[in-house]
């Protein structure tokens, strides 16, 4: 049997409509590698699928294969594609959230509000000897 990945349980629940878990060898196998997270965020960027995709995070506690069920079957067939967001590196917002010893949210907020000379003096008080 090959390996299955997260992303064939999306696939299929999007478009194939196979039920790829159920009609196998190792049923308990294929219920470990479901991973709802993966499935719930991949499905919430959507309008059509964000309201199952809630239920499904609502109620964690359902069997993986019930919850996989499910959206297999509630989920009209279509196209779904979508990047998965990814955080955004900036050398201002980490110096802020080295400084400040604050999470990433508020370094954004304070970057919005501070100045260029602000920046400057900020990289001076964090330049660190032999770099």
């Amino acid at each position: 049997m090959t390996k299955i990945n997260p992303f064939d349980f999306i696939n299929d629940i999007n478009s194939a409509k196979k039920n790829i878990m159920r009609g196998t060898d190792n049923d308990d196998l294929m219920e470990k590698s479901y991973v709802p997270y993966i499935t719930n965020k991949q499905l919430s960027y959507f309008q059509d699928t964000l309201h199952h995709a809630n239920q499904m995070n609502m109620n964690a506690d359902i069997p993986h294969v019930m919850q996989y069920e499910y959206l297999l079957n509630v989920i009209r067939p279509r196209k779904r594609y979508t990047k998965w967001e990814k955080p955004i590196n900036d050398e201002v917002v980490d110096m802020l959230m080295e400084y400040y010893n604050c999470n990433r949210e508020k370094a954004i907020q304070f970057s919005k509000i501070i100045t260029e000379s602000d920046v400057e003096k900020l990289r001076q008080k964090l330049l660190k000897g032999g770099e």
